[in-house]
């Protein structure tokens, strides 16, 4: 997932990002560790496809609009959509429509957007 939301979310509007030597220090931490942002960005066409079936998988899991499991909000979608949100910011991603509405609806209603309009 990070060498698709990685490049990306220094392009957001994230007050983190808002300065380029934010980003500078952003993108130095990770490249220290062997990350390279170039590579990550040449490798899309191979994730987004991966991450596409993944969502799809993802899907069939949802057993409500709003929740993972059919009694309600629970660990699970603590867990999960905050990995989801990063993922908007990646234009190449097909979302299924039950999954785009289980983001967008939990964010909308947490107050915190998500990407998708933003996305690169």
């Amino acid at each position: 997932m990070h060498g698709l939301t990685r490049p990306r979310l220094l392009q957001m509007p994230i007050k983190d990002f808002a300065r380029e030597e934010d980003r500078k220090y952003q993108m130095d931490k990770y490249t220290a560790k062997g990350f390279s942002y170039e590579r990550a960005l040449a490798d899309t066409e191979k994730l987004a496809p991966k991450v596409n079936t993944l969502l799809v998988e993802f899907e069939e899991l949802l057993r409500s609009d709003k929740t993972l499991n059919a009694f309600g909000h629970s660990w699970d979608d603590l867990y999960v959509l905050p990995s989801l949100r990063v993922l908007t910011c990646v234009k190449d991603l097909v979302w299924p429509a039950k999954v785009r509405a289980y983001v967008e609806q939990n964010h909308a209603d947490a107050g915190v957007a998500c990407y998708f309009e933003h996305a690169c």
